[in-house]
């Protein structure tokens, strides 16, 4: 997996996050945050009441996730290098953590529900793009 960089929306940035997943067509994320550094791993979703404008976050390199101090469940979805589902986590709720496993490279994290909702599975292998203001999409 090419690693996509630089972390959140900002000046220079990414703009925001698409993934999709081409087995059905379906959209898991239209605008998910990118979490590329060490410092936006960490704070992720902690201290946030909602999702706010977001539908998701992508946390590049990681292996693992916690949900101490989150006011709500997620969904998360582990990926290897080539963006294949390796472990999913439906209604992983607020003071639980989740290993997911060696080959895990990245991780998504959605809004509770979505794994039902979307049908995805292990296996799946996701389309991700980054979008930003002044190159346009960058596949990953």
């Amino acid at each position: 997996m090419e690693r996509i960089t630089p972390a959140f929306p900002g000046p220079g940035n990414p703009e925001r996050v698409t993934i999709r997943l081409p087995r059905s067509g379906v959209s898991m994320c239209e605008h998910a945050a990118l979490a590329a550094t060490p410092m936006a791993r960490l704070i992720g979703l902690l201290r946030t009441p909602t999702w706010g404008g977001q539908d998701g976050i992508l946390l590049q390199p990681c292996a693992s996730v916690h949900t101490w101090g989150m006011a709500f469940p997620i969904d998360v979805v582990a990926l290897d290098r080539d963006h294949t589902v390796t472990a999913l986590r439906a209604q992983l709720s607020p003071g639980k953590i989740a290993l997911l496993g060696w080959r895990t490279r990245a991780v998504l994290e959605l809004p509770a529900g979505k794994i039902e909702q979307t049908g995805i599975r292990i296996g799946d292998r996701l389309t991700i793009a980054v979008w930003n203001a002044s190159r346009g999409p960058e596949a990953g």
